[in-house]
């Protein structure tokens, strides 16, 4: 595929490529950490905010997805509008939405209220994940890409546990943020 087709294609439909940045880097841990509160003076990894490399490109998912259903759509009104509509009356689609209006009451009695609003914030965009997915599921080129595509990532984390396992160490993907690991830690 020449680099005018590529560029091409993402021009057609930016969201399925994010997507496909979203898949290839959910399972690395690179983040930023942007407020953490620490737990007896030491670090604990649920008392934090962070900014994922994955959440950056599941937000450009879902921007130009929205994006595109207002270009594409010939009628005044959006289309997510119609679909929300239709959609959200179903049980499969309400009941969620009920877990997280909970989640984001909850705020008003945590005892750390910025890291509730970042949890309930990460459930809400796992929700519109979930929307996306519904609806971009049927199609059949977009479904064979993405298990193409898990099942990549699949071989890749089970190679590297096993290498891990047999040099009873970190394999040394620091760069990938690579969990430090060894026989006596």
């Amino acid at each position: 595929m020449s680099i005018k087709n590529f560029w091409q294609n993402f021009k057609n439909q930016p969201d399925i490529w994010f997507f496909y940045g979203f898949l290839l880097t959910f399972i690395l841990s690179i983040r930023k950490i942007l407020l953490f509160y620490p737990i007896r003076e030491e670090f604990n990894e649920y008392s934090g905010i962070y900014l994922y490399i994955s959440d950056i490109f599941l937000f450009l998912t879902l921007i130009s997805h929205l994006i595109s259903l207002k270009l594409y759509n010939k009628l005044k009104i959006l289309s997510i509008c119609r679909l929300a509509k239709i959609t959200l009356i179903k049980p499969i689609f309400f009941l969620p939405l009920l877990f997280i209006t909970w989640s984001f009451l909850s705020i008003f009695w945590s005892q750390n209220s910025e890291v509730a609003l970042f949890r309930s914030l990460k459930i809400l965009e796992f929700f519109c994940l979930y929307l996306y997915l519904t609806f971009k599921l049927q199609s059949n080129n977009f479904l064979k890409n993405t298990l193409l595509i898990i099942i990549f990532l699949a071989v890749f984390q089970s190679l590297l546990a096993i290498f891990q396992f047999i040099f009873q160490h970190s394999i040394g993907l620091f760069c990938l943020k690579e969990s430090l690991i060894s026989q006596d830690i």
